[in-house]
């Protein structure tokens, strides 16, 4: 693949994330679609669709985060809690990748739970 694809891929969940926190601001109300988000983390296999699934996870983040600050925002433990736990979800991840090795095996569990 080309730079620039690769580039765009890798970065386009995080340019989306604008589009979920302005969709938030509009909206002031969510409910987090955690099944949708593993379908379409599982989805990010087909590389047909790569380019608009990962629009759609960046959005559901945008949405999830953007609602995650406005909930802390009005709790000072929240805040801590808030802040703390992107951090935890990536140690969390990279310890799930270290024993499973297989993304996939890793979405299906989780949304199990």
């Amino acid at each position: 693949m080309p730079y620039w694809e690769v580039f765009l891929i890798l970065s386009l969940p995080y340019l989306s994330r604008v589009v979920g926190g302005f969709i938030y601001t509009h909206v002031k109300s969510f409910s987090i679609p955690f099944i949708i988000l593993g379908i379409l983390t599982i989805l990010q296999d087909e590389i047909n669709l790569l380019f608009i699934v990962r629009f759609l996870i960046g959005i559901i983040f945008g949405l999830t985060i953007t609602y995650a600050l406005d909930k802390a925002s009005k709790s000072n433990l929240m805040t801590g809690i808030t802040t703390a736990g992107r951090s935890i979800g990536w140690l969390l991840s990279y310890i799930s990748y270290s024993l499973i090795h297989n993304w996939n095996e890793i979405n299906l569990s989780l949304i199990h739970i």
